[in-house]
């Protein structure tokens, strides 16, 4: 009995010991990461503030723009790298922010941004969590996640290399715009950004979300905290028209949009007709930096 029981302490002590290191280990591996969730009612699409003040002496650094983590097609891998480029070239060549060399870490460990639809499959948000009314109704939303201490760390590191103040997180992505009633006589549209809305149909419903293109950015600290997000868009895919509604079918984004995206699409609501992604790219630095002289409306 004396030698059983001696055993069975030992067996117990060590079984123990691997619970309480194993529940150790899987809180070191936990890592808090500040989360905010706001609920947009009107564009600009834009949340959080940071004195202005701050701004005008400072320099200002810019990561190349990524691909959003959400945004996962690999068979058109070669056509959004084409558009990354260009838009990549376009950031580079204007004066606004010091180009900086890209985090070499996975996307995950990047801020998490999202902007859209809080209905969308695979969002990080619900609407219905912002409701107190009817459930049913979607809403644009604005979520976004500061980065790993891992990735923290390292832009830290870049930014003192580099003697920046802050960096601008830009990623390029799909997402769901919601339409919007435009007056009393029924008219209707989908506003992509800053003084940038489109028509819709008459019978198109505000209840179907729209497949956006679009970029979403982050002004951070050199500690790799955000202080302000917002989303600019590119282009939208067609309303569904009433039929299509009914039977719930909705129009989407292809690679052809995407081609067109990065060779002639054209803002021909602006003087010069520029290339829709040299607006979006622009007033979304605008509009993080809260300069007005930059907006391009």
């Amino acid at each position: 009995m004396k030698i059983r029981w001696q055993g069975s302490g030992v067996l117990f002590v060590f079984v123990a010991v691997i619970v309480t290191l194993s529940f150790a280990g899987c809180a070191s591996m936990r890592e808090f990461r500040t989360s905010r969730e706001v609920v947009l009612e009107d564009p600009p699409y834009y949340h959080g503030r940071i004195s202005v003040e701050n701004l005008q002496d400072a320099t200002i650094g810019c990561l190349p723009i990524a691909l959003a983590k959400r945004t996962d097609d690999r068979q058109n891998q070669e056509v959004w790298q084409t558009l990354l480029a260009r838009m990549n070239a376009f950031l580079e060549s204007q004066t606004w922010t010091m180009p900086l060399e890209p985090i070499d870490l996975p996307i995950d460990e990047a801020p998490d941004l999202y902007v859209g639809n809080g209905d969308m499959m695979g969002a990080p948000v619900r609407s219905s969590a912002f409701s107190d009314e009817d459930e049913s109704i979607p809403r644009m939303m604005l979520f976004s996640q500061d980065g790993s201490r891992a990735w923290r760390n390292e832009l830290s590191e870049v930014a003192d290399r580099e003697g920046v103040d802050y960096v601008i997180f830009l990623t390029l992505g799909l997402s769901e715009y919601l339409v919007r009633q435009k007056d009393w006589m029924g008219k209707k549209e989908l506003a992509l950004g800053t003084g940038y809305r489109m028509p819709v149909k008459w019978l198109s419903s505000l209840e179907d979300p729209v497949t956006v293109l679009h970029v979403t950015g982050a002004l951070l600290g050199k500690d790799g905290k955000i202080h302000r997000v917002g989303a600019e868009g590119i282009l939208a895919a067609e309303t569904a028209s009433f039929l299509e509604s009914v039977i719930g079918l909705r129009n989407t984004l292809g690679e052809d949009a995407v081609k067109g995206v990065a060779t002639d699409l054209r803002r021909q609501d602006l003087a010069g007709k520029p290339l829709a992604y040299e607006v979006t790219i622009q007033n979304l630095v605008a509009g993080l930096l809260q300069r007005n002289d930059l907006l391009v409306d």
